[in-house]
């Protein structure tokens, strides 16, 4: 059985009348009669009762028009989704994000995909830049917003955003106080930072920006997440070098105060892997692309 002949069958169902069912297929006559006669014969069994008066139905016809019209719509469905899979316009994606992201740029982002792909479902994981690299590699992420500075050959990486180091200092410090902080004012105070494993390039960023500042690093504590970090600023435990954007969590105990001096910016990037073939992929970089195409270079 093939599929147009469902097709030739059910238009014939339809119209009950040959010639109307060929004008509406825009074929001849004779060859959509041999088709339902194939059709007939491969079945064993009569479909239509030819008559003088017209066609009609058998018990049989009528058993497979509906099962027809239930098969040619799951038929037509699965085109569908197939040519909406090519362009991109459903599936999934896993998507990893630093906890320190700058959330007005990645909620931009994301609100833009969802209005124009709301069949793709982005599932969102909250992972280091170690991690996320790991994932990358292995498939279970396709995209990850990360940390910069960040070298891996299999994987394709672009600036995203950029914004300014602050300093986290707990509410009852003296430095408080100030409106401004420099690397120096801060080069007594025990600081909180990430571990290098779980962020090797901002932890080299911040080693080689006081070293180059001739300013001593004095890191009292290690911790993996910036809730933590924060936490421990807030516990009296120490200073922290931090991105801006931690500004919008709001802890309770932690003053942020803006850094003097030429500082690097922190900088985050959208990374997926090279060879990755997924057309919904390929949709979101478009929008990422966009969505941060006027950060300045």
């Amino acid at each position: 059985m093939k599929l147009h002949q469902l097709r030739y069958f059910v238009t014939v169902a339809e119209e009950l009348h040959f010639g109307r069912a060929a004008s509406r297929l825009r074929m001849a006559q004779p060859p959509l009669s041999r088709q339902i006669h194939e059709l007939e014969d491969e079945l064993a069994t009569r479909l239509f009762n030819r008559t003088t008066r017209g066609v009609e139905l058998t018990d049989a016809g009528r058993i497979l028009l509906e099962e027809a019209r239930t098969a040619l719509a799951q038929v037509d469905y699965a085109a569908e989704a197939a040519r909406r899979a090519g362009q991109g316009e459903i599936g999934q994606l896993v998507v990893g994000v630093v906890p320190t992201v700058d959330t007005q740029v990645f909620t931009r982002i994301l609100r833009t995909f969802s209005a124009r792909y709301p069949s793709v479902q982005v599932a969102i994981r909250s992972l280091n830049t170690t991690t996320q690299i790991q994932g990358l590699r292995a498939g279970t992420l396709q995209a990850g917003f990360l940390r910069l500075p960040v070298r891996d050959d299999a994987l394709t990486i672009k600036l995203v955003s950029r914004e300014p180091l602050v300093a986290a200092v707990p509410a009852g410090h003296p430095l408080a106080r100030a409106g401004r902080l420099s690397l120096a004012t801060l080069a007594d105070e025990p600081h909180v930072i990430f571990p290098r494993p779980v962020a090797p390039g901002y932890y080299d960023m911040i080693v080689s920006l006081y070293r180059e500042a001739k300013v001593h690093l004095r890191i009292a504590q290690e911790a993996e997440h910036v809730q933590t970090i924060l936490g421990l600023v807030a516990g009296g435990f120490g200073v922290s070098v931090l991105p801006g954007t931690v500004r919008n969590l709001r802890p309770r105990g932690v003053v942020f105060r803006s850094l003097t001096g030429r500082l690097p910016r922190a900088e985050t990037a959208v990374a997926y892997r090279r060879d990755d073939p997924s057309e919904v992929l390929r949709a979101f970089v478009l929008v990422v692309e966009r969505a941060s195409a006027r950060l300045p270079r």
